[in-house]
């Protein structure tokens, strides 16, 4: 297991010369969308502010998440999305995948490539904000969630993740997303998904996808789905860092996990997750590709 830990190490550190990375920025960071800030508290410590990423033409589940929030007594900021149908050109897509012109953004069965494009703007956009605003903690939610236990309980994970691991990036508050019928995607394809060529594969597929690592916490290899993020300050500038000097390949879900040095942990029981029991769910851009 040592071994196959220090080869990890040694495997991002090359990465770092490889010719994926760019010295320069690439476009995507100069694509963001500016973020203002309607709530100046988060109701729930230590999160600083919980932003919701909303499509304009979805009005339905904004008004859904603002009643959701609400009914726990903590308030969200609403961001309008990026939406792939109208904001998202062929040339933009050129631009932002650049030597990738036979990406996985392109493949079938995972939605418009213009979706991807728009979803993971969306949520670059937020990282950047929270950068500028100095926060310490931030909560990323999609507008298709629900609760499905209480949410005081996260203060207390967020102190235990602390002790286990002060450098943690990302806590998700689910195992994984559901299906509609209720079952999880696990994302059986992770191992196999293609990777951009001069990327080196990174050696913990050949581990387990979950470790347990105290009551109700898990790390995690790489997590399906970005529909409930928590993120630290030191999360936020590993993703900023990571997506501002490369070309973008695939699905912000499918690259989170390959950034160097990322640590990412979930729940082992559903808190927050995708909503699969509610029909404003529907995705409105990508859909889950079923198995």
């Amino acid at each position: 297991m040592f071994s196959r830990f220090v080869s990890f190490c040694l495997i991002f550190s090359a990465q770092l010369s490889a010719y994926y990375w760019q010295e320069a920025e690439t476009p995507t960071i100069h694509h963001l969308i500016p973020i203002e800030l309607t709530s100046s508290t988060s109701g729930i410590n230590p999160i600083d502010a919980i932003y919701v990423i909303n499509l304009d033409r979805r009005p339905d589940r904004m008004e859904y998440m603002n009643q959701l929030l609400s009914s726990w007594g903590i308030y969200g900021n609403r961001v309008s999305a990026c939406d792939g149908r109208s904001q998202v050109s062929d040339e933009l897509i050129r631009e932002l995948t650049g030597p990738y012109s036979n990406c996985m953004l392109y493949k079938d069965g995972y939605g418009p490539c213009s979706g991807a494009i728009g979803c993971l703007i969306s949520h670059l956009s937020v990282i950047k904000d929270a950068s500028e605003r100095g926060f310490g903690i931030i909560w990323v939610l999609e507008d298709d969630v629900e609760v499905v236990s209480d949410l005081h309980q996260i203060p207390q994970l967020l102190s235990d993740l602390s002790s286990i691991d002060p450098d943690w990036d990302i806590f998700y508050t689910d195992p994984n997303p559901h299906f509609p019928s209720g079952a999880y995607w696990s994302a059986p394809d992770m191992k196999s998904r293609p990777r951009r060529p001069d990327q080196p594969i990174i050696p913990f597929f050949d581990l387990p996808q979950k470790e347990a690592r105290g009551e109700n916490i898990d790390s995690a290899r790489w997590h399906t789905g970005c529909h409930s993020m928590i993120i630290s300050k030191k999360g936020v500038q590993r993703i900023l860092n990571y997506f501002s000097h490369v070309y973008l390949y695939d699905h912000i879900d499918r690259e989170l996990h390959l950034i160097p040095n990322i640590r990412l942990y979930s729940s082992q029981t559903d808190i927050v997750t995708n909503s699969f029991g509610n029909p404003l769910s529907q995705k409105s851009d990508l859909q889950y590709k079923r198995p």
